[in-house]
């Protein structure tokens, strides 16, 4: 029993100093986050879609859309459109048989599985 409680402590002292650790990244003063800045999303109920558009910032964002079936029997489904590099445009649109009933973005520094 006792060696169980020692392994136990050992682990969280490095949980508690791990913990630490992060703690104290976050609040030190690093370098802006990049991302986009002043992004306007519409819904489009005749084009059954969702536009985004992001003007200034760097990074990325991505295009999503919520789509509810026609037929209330069967689920619903979330479109998303690929990462898009800031100042641009992108959109999604609901497939057939479903109506856009909401939609918004994702932004990121940099998308996941690139390198630039």
């Amino acid at each position: 029993m006792h060696g169980r409680h020692t392994r136990g402590a050992l682990i969280l002292s490095l949980a508690t100093a791990a913990a630490s650790s992060l703690a104290l990244v976050g609040l030190t003063a690093g370098p802006a986050q990049a991302l986009p800045k002043a992004c306007e999303t519409s819904l489009g109920r005749i084009s059954n879609g969702v536009t985004v558009s992001c003007e200034g910032g760097t990074g990325y964002f991505k295009v999503w859309a919520r789509c509810d079936n026609l037929d209330p029997k069967l689920p619903g489904r979330t479109v998303l459109g690929e990462w898009v590099k800031t100042d641009s445009r992108d959109t999604v649109y609901c497939p057939a048989g479903s109506l856009v009933s909401d939609g918004g973005y994702y932004v990121t520094e940099i998308p996941i599985g690139t390198t630039s």
